[in-house]
């Protein structure tokens, strides 16, 4: 048997003794040690030299520490859910230290962590819940690891706008209706009982995700009227009225000389007040013949 040799332990061990024949009587014991990076971990070997000493060999298996970064091994997928159920996600992490777990709202409203454990349980969640929650990974050998799941919260339309509105004859009119949804709401608009189709003469209907557009290009007489906006999906549906009115414009005529206004407000002339103040004199002459 050889007297000299190296062992390196990678793991936690004990102090062991064992006895054997041989003619050596005494020895010394040598040991170093050092830090090894390998990818995302760290790990601290000791490595030891010894001789045989009084007729036994003693083996000293020292404690090795491994340090490994934080690693997300099982997240919850992406999850659409109705308003008023239940979500449940997950998120597992290894590393060592065993890393610590948490959750948080990825949102304007949202204030610190919503848990600090693997699992992140919502009862009757709203509509204001949806959007992403971010887990964390983190322990103190490495930055923390992050990972994101998307929530979406399925709600059925409700209208938030929907004004009536005054056009003069021979004007352009739009009626305007505002509804939010996931998904999606699809708009519909009815004048009385009858649908109104895209491509009416004289009419167009524009769809966006939030909003429908209805444009007259030229009022006439026969639009006036009620008009009702639908909005669904397939979760319910909902709707508004409004009505475009006729809007009247002043009697007086346009004036544009010396000291006429344009009032912002209704796009009306009216006459500057020097005209109004000889009118008062002119009556006064009048009543004296």
């Amino acid at each position: 048997i050889s007297s000299h040799f190296n062992l390196v332990f990678s793991a936690p061990t004990f102090p062991l003794h064992v006895p054997i024949k041989s003619d050596d009587t005494d020895g010394l014991l040598h040991s170093s040690s050092g830090w090894r990076e390998e990818g995302n971990s760290a790990s601290f070997t000791h490595i030891l030299r010894f001789e045989l000493e009084q007729n036994r060999w003693h083996f000293h298996f020292p404690l090795c520490v491994v340090a490994v970064s934080p690693k997300i091994t099982e997240i919850s997928s992406d999850i659409s859910i109705n308003e008023g159920g239940n979500v449940s996600l997950t998120c597992i992490a290894t590393g060592r230290p065993d890393p610590t777990i948490t959750w948080r709202h990825i949102s304007p409203k949202a204030v610190g962590f919503i848990s600090e454990d693997e699992y992140l349980e919502i009862t009757g969640i709203t509509r204001e819940q949806s959007g992403e929650y971010e887990c964390s990974a983190s322990n103190d050998v490495a930055a923390p690891v992050v990972q994101r799941v998307k929530v979406t919260v399925n709600y059925p339309p409700y209208i938030s706008d929907a004004k009536s509105t005054g056009v003069p004859v021979g004007q352009k009119g739009i009626l305007l209706c505002e509804a939010s949804a996931v998904p999606s709401a699809d708009f519909q608009w009815y004048k009385d009982d009858k649908r109104l189709a895209e491509g009416q003469k004289g009419l167009k209907v524009e769809n966006k995700a939030f909003f429908s557009r209805l444009t007259f290009f030229n009022v006439s007489e026969q639009d006036y009227g009620n008009y009702t906006c639908v909005a669904s999906n397939q979760l319910g549906n909902t709707n508004a009225s409004m009505i475009l009115y006729e809007e009247t414009t002043t009697a007086l005529t346009p004036w544009k000389g010396p000291g006429a206004v344009h009032d912002g407000n209704n796009g009306a002339w009216r006459r500057g007040g020097c005209v109004w103040l000889l009118a008062l004199p002119l009556a006064q002459l009048a009543r004296q013949f």
